[in-house]
This record gives C-alpha cells, structure tokens and sequence, in this order.
C-alpha cells in the first residue's frame, strides 16, 4: 500500500507539473478538532503542521497534494495509563478558485486520503494506514505577485479499525499557510 501511495503521488506531481500554469508551495498550521467522542476523550484537540502543494491546470481549476503532522500523548480510558499517537494524514484532490485573478479569492476543494497512524501504549503498538476522503475551502490573501497567505478549513473522515476497534480519524480543522506562487 505505501508503494502504491509514493507511485501515486509521484505520478500526481509529475502530472501536476507537466501541466500547470502556475505552482504554489505553503507551510502551514493548523488547529484539529476530532469528530469522534472517544478519540477525543483520551487525545483531545491539538495543532498540526504540514506543507501544501498546489499547481493552478486551468483557469479556476486546480490540483493539490497536502501533508500534515499530528503527534498527542493522553491517557487510555480503562487505567489512565500514557498512550501515544501519531497521524500524518496525506491527501490530494481538486480546488476550484472563485477569483483566481483577483487579491482575495475563496476557494472549495475535495479529495481523498491517505491516513497513516500509530499509537503506542503498554497494553500494545499499533501502526497502520487506512483511506479517507477530505472537503476543505477557504480563502487566499494575495500580499504580493508572489507571497500568499491561506486561510483555511477542513473536514476530513477516515474510519480506522486498528486491532477490532473502530475509530475516526478525521475532523474539522482550520489554519493558516504561508506560501508562495511561482
């Protein structure tokens, strides 16, 4: 599956640049609040950090490959014993920019995901990946020809069952990316 993903986001790459007219490239950060009850029990809410990249195909059409880090230790529910967790959700889809031209330019976007995970705790490790799907939309601040600012949300759902127990892995998040457009 891991070989598929790095195929797949090579091609994705390569097709992206073989036909933009322009690329993007962002840092950015952003607040996570997870949809599931239980998974927010035990983690609660957190910041993630990631990096985006965007290629502009044609008019107001574009394409975009997106990674994000995610790392909480909490407490297991049952004995309150330390559990760890690490999510690096990896996800591509299609935007549409309702005013690609212009300073100001909100955009809505969806795709599909790759959500990799590994929780460690004394009960056990488990480590794993499981595909999800992604909405998102927000708004670009052009603050120059080159620089941009990207005020972002999503909501992103990846039905997880590491060892019998079903999870979501997904939720709402929103952020900033600074990035710039060549």
């Amino acid at each position: 599956m891991q070989k598929r993903l790095v195929i797949g986001c090579a091609i994705f790459l390569l097709t992206g640049t073989a036909f933009a007219a322009s690329i993007s490239i962002q840092m950015k950060a952003s607040y996570f609040l997870p949809s599931d009850e239980y998974f927010k029990s035990i983690y609660g809410n957190a910041p993630t950090y990631g990096a985006k990249i965007g290629f502009d195909i044609w008019k107001s059409i574009g394409i975009w490959l997106d990674a994000e880090f995610y790392s909480k230790t909490g407490k297991t529910t049952l004995m309150s014993e330390e559990t760890k967790l690490q999510l690096i959700p990896i996800t591509a889809g299609v935007r549409y920019m309702f005013l690609p031209d212009k300073n100001f330019s909100p955009y809505l976007g969806a795709g599909i995901g790759y959500f990799q995970y590994k929780e460690t705790n004394p009960i056990g490790s488990v480590s794993k990946g499981d595909v999800g799907f992604i909405i998102q939309g927000g708004f670009v601040f052009k603050l120059n020809r080159m620089i941009f600012v990207d005020v972002q949300g999503s909501y992103s759902s990846c039905k997880a069952n590491p060892s019998g127990v079903e999870a979501e892995l997904g939720g709402i998040k929103v952020g900033l990316g600074l990035g710039i457009s060549l």
